[in-house]
C-alpha cells in the first residue's frame, strides 16, 4: 500500500469525472441540468418489477425482481420470509408503497403459488428499496473513486491512475435487486443439495427471463441493457456459480468459471473503514467504544466483529441475531474474546456508541429514534442496505437534529461491489490491449484492497461536510450523487449538454 500523502484534501467544489490517468474535457454539471436529473430519476419509466414463481422448493413461493436505472444494472440476491417483509413494509411511506401496490397488482399470481398477495406487494417494497440502494451505491462507487483521483489523502497505486478508464468505467451501472420470498423458513432451512441445485438453477431462468425483454440474452459482453444476479443475505458464491450454468448474467461465482468470488469478506472491510473514519472525524478512541453488531452471525457481520476486535481489544462488542443457529452467536463471542455482550435482536436497536446494522435495514424509523437518542448511540454506521424506510428521508434530518450521525450504508458497504465489478475491470483493461493474464494480476487482490481503502477518506470528507454544514450526512452524499446521475444522463443523451 502507498503511504498517505501529506496534506492534500478532498475538493471541496464541484465533482468531475476523469476518463483517464490524464484530464480530458470534463463534464460540468449545472443546476438546471441536475433539477432535471432528479425529475428523470424519479420517472416510472427508470423502474421496473419481475415476479417468477419458484415451484418444487419447500417453503419457496418465488422471486421479485426490481430494476432502477438505465443500462447495465448489478444487485444482489437475498432471501426473506413474508414476515419479515410485511413488518419492513410498515415503516416505508404511503407514496412508496402505493407504487409498489400498484406494481404488484399488475402481477399476475399463479393459483399454484402459496402467497397471498399482500405478501406479493411486501416483496415489492423490499425489492423496489434494495433497488434503489443498490443504484445510490454504484454512482456512490464513482462518485468516491473521483474523488480520491482527485487528490483524497490516499491515493490510488499508479496502476490504477494509469489505468483509471477501465476501472472507473466498470462502476458505470445502476442498480437491481432480487428478493426470493419464503413462505415456511422451517421447510426452506432443510433444504437438500438437490432441492438447492435446482432453486438456484431457477433463479438463473428467471435472470434470463428478465434479460430477454432487453435482447440482451445472448451476448451479454456487447448488450447495452441488462441486469446481473449476485449474492446477498441468504445467497452465495456457491448458488452464483450454479446460475452461471444457466445465464451469463450472474457475478461473484467461483473464479473457476471466470467469477469475481464471495463480495462479503471485502463488504466488511469497506465497513470497518468507513467506521474508523467517523470515529477519527468525532475524536473517539476505539479501544473505549462500543460496537453493537445486528447480523453478527451472517458473513459481513461476523468478518466485521473480527476486524474491528483486532483493532480494538479494548472494545466493547455488542452481537445479535435472530437466526442463532446452533449457538453461533455464543461460538462467536467466544472466538472474539475480550468483552462481549449478547443480547436479543429486538434489544439491540438503539444500543452501543457505534451502531452496525448488518442484516435487514430500516432500523432508523420514526418509532426506533427514542430508543437510540436513549440508548446514547453517536454512529450508525453499517452494511445494511436501506437504514431509513423507503420514502421516509425527513427521519435523515430528524436523527441527525438528535446528535445522531448515520452514515448512507451505499457509501460504507461498497467494497462487495468492488468485488463484484472485478471481471468489468479486467474486461476493460483487455480492451487496452493487455493480456488476460496481466489484467487479472492487475485487477487482483491487491489492487482491489486499495479501490476498497478509499472509502475511508470519502467517509471522513463527506461526514465532516455533514458537521460543518449542519445538515444530515444522507443530503451530502445526495448531492453527489445526483450529479453523478446527471453525467450519465447527459452520456446517455438524455438531458442536453448545454441546458
Amino acid at each position: 500500500m502507498p503511504p498517505r500523502e501529506q496534506g492534500s484534501r478532498l475538493p471541496q467544489d464541484t465533482l468531475l469525472f476523469r476518463a483517464g490517468a490524464e484530464a480530458r474535457p470534463l463534464i460540468v454539471v449545472s443546476s438546471r441540468q441536475k433539477d432535471r436529473a432528479a425529475e428523470l430519476r424519479e420517472s416510472p419509466l427508470e423502474r421496473r418489477v419481475e415476479f417468477s414463481p419458484i415451484r418444487g422448493v419447500p417453503g419457496v413461493a418465488g422471486v421479485i425482481t426490481a430494476e432502477d436505472g438505465r443500462g447495465r444494472r448489478l444487485g444482489g440476491t437475498r432471501i426473506a420470509t413474508v414476515n419479515d417483509l410485511l413488518e419492513r413494509e410498515q415503516t416505508a411511506s404511503r407514496e412508496s408503497v402505493g407504487e409498489a401496490r400498484n406494481r404488484a397488482a399488475a402481477i399476475e399470481l399463479p393459483t399454484d403459488i402459496d402467497l397471498s398477495r399482500e405478501g406479493l406487494t411486501a416483496g415489492v417494497v423490499e425489492a423496489m428499496i434494495l433497488a434503489k440502494g443498490m443504484r445510490n451505491k454504484w454512482h456512490g462507487t464513482g462518485v468516491t473513486m473521483d474523488l480520491t483521483m482527485d487528490g483524497a489523502p490516499y491515493v490510488y497505486p499508479r496502476e490504477i491512475r494509469d489505468h483509471y478508464a477501465s476501472w472507473r468505467n466498470a462502476a458505470e451501472l445502476a442498480g437491481c435487486k432480487s428478493v426470493v420470498i419464503v413462505t415456511d423458513p422451517d421447510a426452506y432451512a432443510e433444504m437438500d443439495p438437490a432441492t438447492r441445485y435446482d432453486f438456484a438453477r431457477q433463479l438463473g431462468e428467471h435472470t434470463n427471463r428478465i434479460n430477454s425483454r432487453n435482447g440482451a440474452l445472448l451476448d451479454e459482453r456487447t448488450a447495452a441493457e441488462g441486469s446481473y444476479i449476485a449474492p446477498d443475505s441468504g445467497t452465495g458464491r456457491d448458488d452464483m456459480t450454479v446460475i452461471g450454468a444457466t445465464t451469463r448474467w450472474v457475478s461473484s461465482n467461483s473464479p473457476l468459471y471466470g467469477g469475481s468470488d464471495e463480495p462479503s469478506p471485502t463488504t466488511a472491510v469497506g465497513g470497518v473503514h468507513g467506521i474508523n473514519a467517523t470515529l477519527k472525524v468525532l475524536h473517539m478512541d476505539g479501544d473505549h467504544t462500543s460496537f453493537a453488531i445486528k447480523g453478527a452471525i451472517g458473513a459481513v457481520g461476523s468478518d466485521m466483529a473480527r476486524l474491528l476486535r483486532s483493532q480494538y481489544p479494548g472494545a466493547e462488542l455488542i452481537l445479535a441475531d435472530r437466526d442463532n443457529l446452533r449457538g453461533r452467536t455464543e461460538q462467536l463471542a467466544d472466538e472474539l474474546g475480550g468483552t462481549v455482550q449478547i443480547v436479543p435482536t429486538v434489544q439491540i436497536i438503539g444500543m452501543g456508541d457505534v451502531y452496525i446494522p448488518a442484516a435487514m435495514g430500516a432500523d432508523l424509523t420514526e418509532e426506533n429514534l427514542d430508543r437510540f437518542v436513549a440508548g446514547g448511540v453517536r454512529i450508525v454506521n453499517g452494511p445494511a442496505n436501506g437504514q431509513f424506510p423507503l420514502g421516509r428521508e425527513d427521519l435523515m434530518d430528524k436523527y441527525f437534529a438528535s446528535g445522531i450521525l448515520a452514515v448512507p450504508d451505499y457509501i460504507v458497504n461498497q467494497g462487495g461491489i468492488g468485488q463484484c465489478m472485478q471481471p468489468f475491470v479486467i474486461r476493460n483493461l483487455m480492451s487496452e490491449g493487455l493480456s488476460r493474464r496481466e489484467a487479472v494480476v492487475l485487477a487482483g487482490s491487491e489492487m482491489m484492497k486499495a479501490r476498497v481503502a478509499d472509502i475511508g477518506p470519502v467517509t471522513e470528507y463527506m461526514v465532516k461536510q455533514a458537521i460543518d454544514r449542519g445538515v444530515a450526512p444522507d443530503r451530502v452524499a445526495a448531492e453527489m450523487i445526483l450529479e453523478a446521475e446527471a453525467r450519465r444522463y447527459i452520456q446517455q443523451g438524455l438531458i442536453p449538454t448545454n441546458m
